[in-house]
């Protein structure tokens, strides 16, 4: 869904995120590497009357099962995302001559193209931004437990030591 910038009201425009809507469900099911099972929100797109950037306040809850990081076993995470995302025209970028150094600050930007954002790109980030950076069970010592076994039977058979070695072994 292409956001043409220049045709967003004064008063800013709303759009609906939720699973009917096919860009936000590609969107949700590319960052949460699953579909979602609950999926709601709202993006507020304003143009600021400086004619800088985009803003777009994103409000979104989902939910999703996806793997433990450790374990493997199903994990249900809940996400809620409450952001201030700020796109510049990349032709605002390409105007500015020679280097430029940017502060941390600048690099919490995103930028949209050809006078238009694209939706499915904001809804994919805020949702990717608000990803735990490891999915864990909640209960730690079963997956701990579980974890254990898995790398037992995957250590049952593998060779001991390195194979560049296996030379050295041999020599004794």
């Amino acid at each position: 869904m292409q956001i043409v910038v220049a045709e967003i009201p004064r008063g800013g425009r709303q759009l609906q995120v939720d699973p009917g809507v096919d860009w936000a469900l590609r969107a949700a099911t590319e960052a949460l590497e699953v579909e979602p099972m609950r999926l709601s929100g709202l993006l507020d797109v304003a143009y600021p009357a400086r004619r800088e950037r985009v803003d777009v306040r994103c409000r979104i809850e989902a939910a999703a099962e996806r793997p433990c990081d450790r374990c493997g076993e199903r994990v249900s995470i809940q996400l809620r995302c409450d952001e201030l995302l700020l796109y510049f025209s990349t032709q605002a970028q390409e105007d500015v001559d020679g280097e430029v150094e940017l502060d941390a600050e600048d690099l919490e930007v995103g930028w949209y193209e050809d006078g238009a954002l694209d939706a499915e790109s904001v809804v994919r980030e805020a949702l990717a931004l608000a990803l735990p950076a490891r999915v864990a069970c909640e209960d730690s010592a079963a997956c701990d437990q579980r974890t254990e076994q898995l790398l037992a039977s995957a250590n049952e058979n593998a060779p001991v030591g390195h194979p560049a070695f296996a030379v050295l072994r041999d020599l004794q």
